[in-house]
């Protein structure tokens, strides 16, 4: 977010191709983060509906 907020500003325009750089990555990287937290939750749910009493739980 930093990254983004620094492209264009006065002052910065050495690093730009820079930040460019780390928002792309960044954003890469947010993008797994919140697709493997996707997964875990569905593995948690699914696991938590196959044990006893698993239907009645609330589910995350």
């Amino acid at each position: 977010m930093v990254a983004k907020l620094t492209i264009g500003k006065k002052g910065y325009k050495e690093v730009r191709e820079e930040m460019l750089q780390i928002a792309t990555r960044a954003q890469r990287l947010k993008d797994a983060a919140l697709t493997a937290v996707d997964a875990d939750t569905d593995a948690f749910n699914h696991e938590r509906s196959h044990q006893p009493g698993g239907d009645q739980r609330r589910r995350v």
